[in-house]
């Protein structure tokens, strides 16, 4: 296993330069802000898919396209119309959260397809065969395990903290009756308006956790009801995922393991200590080796956007256990600088690195869209 150093330790991640880090990977060039919005209407494999971008507000979302019976589907924008975005070809409303909003499918839920939004560069490091929406193909050597104990590369594991060092948020608190609650709210007040968020949605409540405060902690250990689940963002990557908490029937809770695969985190759970990786959706070391659990359906998007989601909102509240004020994103830079810190399996250079992209997966092929490739109807 590799060990890096960090210079510095705020959240004990460097994250503009280090001795012991490898040749940087360059990026072609800064991305390009446009408004591009719309609908794809695709295949991968034998699953039909949609796919819906809307660069203006930040969101790029996935899936199945297919009605509750299987019957294939097609989707076009309904312009201006956000949240009910989605107008299929039965004539059927759907919102960006794959909630039906018409009558004949208002308890409906657009089934869910495998994808990951985050940046470009460490798609050919997790996944063998990425496709882009022009038919380029990029094939990637696995990165087999070196070690009999782990099921990934320890060759591709850099040490970025301690673990705990970056402390997850276990007993999350929420801000209610959003509005003039969030204008007048010390941190929020002061957010501008492209702040990105993630957005759980269940039993009509949508949660929305902003980057700014998953920046500082990476972990949230939440429940709704009788759901409980781990929500994790890598800033390194810039990937949301939201797990279960059951392992064996017992509920758990997950914390920072201080390690990084391919840039990427991994966590650990409190019951077993078992290291998982957040994109591979595994536990890679541990008693539990080769377990997976259960993902969820998330949604990134602006917080002013999440805001003026339909239903139940609660919006996560800084972490009062803490003496973080939360004023700063702490990774600004990192998001458009040249560099990614960490070595990486593969290393491909069709579009910057920090780009910001959807990969959809099925049968084995994660299909890359760019919000580039979507042009209003």
């Amino acid at each position: 296993m590799k060990t890096y150093l960090p210079c510095f330790f705020l959240f004990t991640v460097l994250l503009f330069g280090c001795e012991d880090q490898e040749d940087p990977m360059p990026i072609n060039n800064n991305p390009v802000f446009t408004s591009n919005i719309g609908v794809i209407n695709d295949r991968i494999g034998n699953v039909p898919v949609v796919v819906y971008g809307d660069e203006a507000r930040g969101i790029l979302k996935a899936y199945v396209g297919e009605d509750a019976s299987g019957n294939e589907l097609t989707f076009s924008l309904v312009n201006g119309g956000y949240p009910n975005s989605l107008l299929d070809s039965d004539g059927n409303l759907w919102n960006v959260l794959g909630n039906g909003v018409s009558q004949n499918v208002v308890d409906s839920r657009l089934a869910r397809v495998d994808h990951l939004v985050g940046y470009w560069f460490f798609f050919p490091s997790f996944y063998q065969n990425v496709q882009l929406s022009d038919g380029t193909t990029i094939l990637n050597t696995p990165d087999s395990p070196d070690n009999a104990e782990w099921l990934i590369n320890t060759g591709s594991i850099a040490f970025g903290s301690f673990r705990d060092g970056i402390r997850s948020i276990d007993q999350p608190e929420f801000l209610e009756n959003l509005g003039k609650n969030v204008v007048e709210h010390p941190l929020y007040g002061s957010f501008e308006s492209d702040e990105l968020v993630t957005v759980v949605h269940y039993d009509g409540l949508s949660r929305i956790y902003p980057h700014r405060i998953l920046e500082y902690h990476e972990i949230v250990n939440d429940f709704i009801d009788d759901f409980y689940f781990t929500i994790s963002y890598c800033p390194l990557t810039g990937t949301s995922k939201v797990w279960s908490r059951e392992l064996n029937g017992e509920i758990t809770e997950f914390g920072v393991s201080g390690l990084l695969f391919n840039n990427n985190l991994i966590l650990y759970d409190r019951m077993t200590e078992s290291n998982w990786s957040q994109i591979l959706d595994l536990a890679v070391n541990g008693t539990l080796v080769g377990k997976s659990l259960s993902d969820f359906e998330v949604a990134e998007m602006r917080l002013t956007d999440a805001l003026s989601l339909e239903g139940r909102l609660e919006l996560l509240e800084p972490d009062a256990s803490t003496a973080l004020e939360y004023n700063i994103s702490t990774y600004e830079e990192y998001k458009t600088s040249e560099t990614v810190l960490f070595p990486l399996a593969n290393r491909d250079n069709t579009m910057p690195a920090k780009e910001r992209v959807i990969g959809v997966t099925v049968d084995g092929i994660t299909k890359v869209y760019r919000f580039s490739d979507f042009e209003s109807n």
